[in-house]
């Protein structure tokens, strides 16, 4: 969903609506073009598709400096969607171009932050819902612009989405570092800058976070029982920290939810549970609200209490 707050003057409604339909025409004149474009190259031999894919992908990377430059923001906002899309499928003919890489990491962080999350804070204060389904849109963008500047770094430095490094220095491997979750991997690579610029040598900043635990009730593994593993994040009391948490899941979950009500609607949390989570159970005074927010989109149960 987008959502915009605009005025328009009574009188000029009717001109207005003429521009923007002839601007939609020239819009789906130029898309169809590009795509007509796109089916002879992808469809022509091996030496000219590649030349042609090549030369596309080069301007098409140089679009974020045309962007940047233009002077009409919701021009800029019409074509960026599908200059994203073209972009993605010209990296699966290149998925090592260095340009479109780096464009679509870009790209999509700027799309999300410039359009959606600012569509989200005009909107909140009138309808809450909206806010939270543009600021999860966001999000998706921002994971996708992620893994496209993960594959950019990729080419220069093999191997770095393996490891936490400094600069050119590795610290550990991704799999030692005893923590869950993509934000504990941002708070120890913080960690390690603040101690290298300390005079910290690196083996031992690697060494520290080998030997790091996770604190008690903070994404803590309790057990693993039976091939179940419990992990304990009775700190996470509010919808965001659930977030983070579902996120840091690496395999299918069960979700116990519930306890005092803080006021923020439960329904937030539902795309990081959806295709991952097998079930909610709900709990406490948040027990029905849970159900209500989630019910629809994941299995809840209700309990009166966790010894049910």
């Amino acid at each position: 969903m987008r959502v915009s707050l605009k005025t328009q003057d009574a009188g000029t409604g009717y001109a207005n609506e003429e521009l923007m339909t002839a601007r939609n025409r020239a819009r789906a004149w130029t898309r169809a073009w590009v795509v007509t474009g796109l089916a002879l190259i992808l469809s022509s031999g091996c030496s000219i598709k590649t030349m042609a894919l090549n030369s596309l992908a080069d301007t098409l990377a140089e679009l974020g400096t045309v962007y940047a430059s233009d002077e009409d923001p919701e021009l800029v906002r019409d074509a960026f969607p599908f200059s994203l899309m073209t972009a993605e499928t010209l990296l699966q003919s290149s998925p090592r171009h260095p340009g479109l890489l780096l464009s679509a990491c870009s790209g999509f962080t700027g799309y999300a932050n410039l359009f959606l999350q600012t569509d989200a804070d005009l909107v909140e204060w009138e309808d809450y819902e909206a806010a939270v389904e543009l600021r999860d849109r966001a999000l998706r963008m921002y994971v996708r612009a992620r893994d496209y500047c993960l594959r950019r770094l990729e080419l220069d430095y093999p191997g770095v989405t393996e490891r936490l490094m400094l600069e050119d220095t590795v610290l550990l491997a991704r799999r030692e570092l005893p923590l869950l979750g993509e934000h504990n991997i941002e708070n120890a690579l913080a960690a390690a800058l603040a101690a290298r610029s300390a005079g910290v040598a690196p083996d031992v900043i690697g060494q520290a976070l080998t030997a790091f635990r996770p604190l008690p009730h903070r994404l803590e593994p309790v057990r693993d029982l039976d091939g179940v593993l419990w992990i304990n994040d009775s700190k996470a009391t509010n919808v965001a920290s659930t977030v983070k948490a579902a996120r840091a899941m690496v395999r299918p979950f069960v979700l116990l939810l519930g306890g005092r009500h803080k006021g923020q609607p439960y329904t937030a949390i539902a795309p990081a549970l959806i295709g991952r989570c097998r079930g909610v159970v709900a709990f406490g005074e948040a027990a029905q609200l849970v159900v209500r927010d989630l019910g629809d989109q994941v299995p809840v149960a209700a309990v009166d209490a966790l010894d049910d």
